[in-house]
């Protein structure tokens, strides 16, 4: 009887496969990166160009000549001889007259204004002046009762007196005949000296009635005239809820509407005499660093007029400095105080230069030249310098006789060039 041994005869190909399994990945993993790599040198060699419509492309052209740096800011038309409405109390517009461009006269009334907490104020106080005032007048006619009282009962007592003085002269004649008793002259000297003794005490009490009433009288009369000068102050906060033209001229800077809240303090509207003559411009703090006094400059489109730097508020506000320019060419006649213009100032002398329209692709080391027979555009390495209007210096990278791409509708970053089919330049 022969053993029977098994032998493994199918774990053969399954070591075979868990053998091979890294190779494949390995090799998988190498044709990938090969792949990647083989991509990525293809879109640096610009095989993968975009393309771009050219109907939503902007082209420029730059130019050499002269070039007068300059920054554009916005400004309003004011007049020198203006005058400002501030509101005198917080509260809310009920009525607006006028608007502005009018015409108005010193006095007339242009605003009405609401202050609730005010009106309550207002008739607290009205119904305290009022019970104040009838104090006032019941006190006044207290001290006239006193001294009143006094002075008749200083007529009586001096009336009493006479009468004992005549009785007591008529029995001093009967008491040289014999005839008064001296029980009775005795009694009629005692009635003349105790009322003489009453009417010294009456006239002392009149007297000291009369000053307490004096002392008392200044007091209410001070009492008195601090609820007139109340009372006055009333009438003069209720009146300027009243806004009224402070001068004779052109309502301008009214931008209310009815029922809008207002603060004390708060100029409503200003009032002009004559034409504007100034602009007053707001130019950020890194700008003006390059301003001063004397530098021309003019208005932007659709207006014209030259204009130069009279004077430059060091102080900065919110960034921003307040530049007043004065008119060295005729006013226009479209311009009216409160409108709101653009004004190009000069920044520096002016110079032959390149320069090219500014644009969200130009800059700030870096411009997309056009090359019109190729019908593409590719990135070149620049220096820009400073701003005139809508152009911007271009100090190193180009002659003056290139078509740069100024702006594209989709990001081009990272591309060595685009494809514009059909473009002619267009600044």
């Amino acid at each position: 009887m022969s053993n029977f041994v098994m032998t493994p005869t199918r774990s053969l190909p399954t070591d075979r496969r868990t053998r091979a399994f890294p190779w494949v990945l390995a090799t998988g993993g190498a044709v990938a990166a090969l792949l990647i790599m083989v991509i990525f040198l293809i879109w640096r060699a610009g095989v993968f160009v975009p393309t771009l419509d050219v109907d939503r492309v902007v082209l420029g052209d730059a130019q050499s000549g002269l070039f007068a740096p300059e920054v554009t800011v916005p400004g309003v038309v004011v007049d020198m001889a203006t005058t400002a409405a501030p509101s005198p109390e917080d509260g809310s517009v009920l009525q607006i007259h006028f608007r502005n461009g009018d015409q108005v006269a010193a006095g007339e009334v242009v605003l009405m204004l609401r202050n609730s907490a005010l009106e309550r104020e207002v008739a607290d106080n009205l119904v305290r002046l009022g019970r104040e005032a009838l104090a006032i007048e019941a006190q006044i006619a207290d001290l006239d009762r006193r001294v009143n009282d006094a002075r008749s009962q200083l007529r009586d007592i001096a009336f009493r007196k006479r009468q004992a003085v005549m009785e007591l002269e008529r029995n001093l004649v009967l008491e040289q005949r014999g005839f008064a008793s001296p029980a009775r002259m005795e009694r009629l000297r005692d009635e003349v000296a105790f009322f003489t003794e009453e009417e010294i005490n009456a006239d002392e009490v009149l007297e000291n009635t009369r000053q307490d009433a004096n002392r008392r009288s200044e007091r209410l009369n001070a009492a008195q005239a601090r609820l007139e000068r109340l009372s006055q102050s009333i009438a003069d906060r209720l009146d300027g809820l009243t806004i009224r033209a402070p001068a004779d001229g052109q309502i301008s800077g009214l931008t209310l509407s009815v029922g809008e809240p207002v603060s004390s303090g708060e100029v409503l509207f200003t009032v002009t005499r004559g034409r504007p003559d100034r602009i007053s411009a707001q130019v950020m703090e890194s700008a003006a660093q390059d301003l001063f006094v004397g530098l021309e400059a003019r208005l932007r489109t659709p207006h014209s007029g030259d204009l130069s730097i009279e004077a430059i508020d060091p102080q900065a506000r919110d960034g921003a400095v307040e530049v007043r320019l004065s008119f060295l060419s005729e006013v226009p006649d479209d311009l009216r105080a409160g409108q709101m213009v653009q004004i190009a100032i000069q920044t520096d002398e002016p110079r032959t230069a390149v320069s090219v329209p500014f644009g969200e692709l130009v800059g700030p080391d870096m411009i997309w030249v056009y090359d019109e027979p190729n019908g593409t555009a590719t990135p070149r390495p620049v220096r820009l310098g400073q701003r005139a209007g809508a152009r911007v210096e271009v100090l190193d990278g180009l002659s003056g006789n290139e078509t740069i791409l100024v702006s594209a509708p989709r990001p081009i970053d990272g591309f060595r060039s685009v494809r514009i089919r059909g473009a002619q330049s267009n600044e």
